[in-house]
């Protein structure tokens, strides 16, 4: 399970790896687009604060950034967001 340990200026650490805070943010917004696309968000994406990340797992930050949807749609968005940002990494987009 992906764990954000902690946060700190630039970037989110998960598992132990720094995700700089632009990668993150892009596969956040790459994340949201695609729920656009479904139907199953309608507005500007989220900003999530460093207190909506620290120490919690992406299940939770889920939880929190779509509280009003059911949990297959946040594991589709977890799914999302995780091939997103691995592929951003794959391609060096985390520079």
């Amino acid at each position: 399970m992906l764990t954000s340990k902690s946060v700190e200026r630039g970037g989110v650490w998960l598992n132990s790896q720094l995700i700089p805070d632009h990668l993150f943010m892009s596969s956040l917004e790459d994340t949201f687009l695609y729920l656009r696309l479904l139907g199953e968000w309608y507005g500007e994406t989220p900003k999530p604060s460093y207190g909506d990340l620290i120490e919690h797992s992406l299940s939770e930050i889920w939880e929190r950034l779509l509280p009003e949807h059911m949990d297959e749609v946040r594991e589709e968005a977890n799914y999302v967001f995780i091939k997103v940002l691995q592929e951003q990494i794959q391609h060096g987009r985390n520079v």
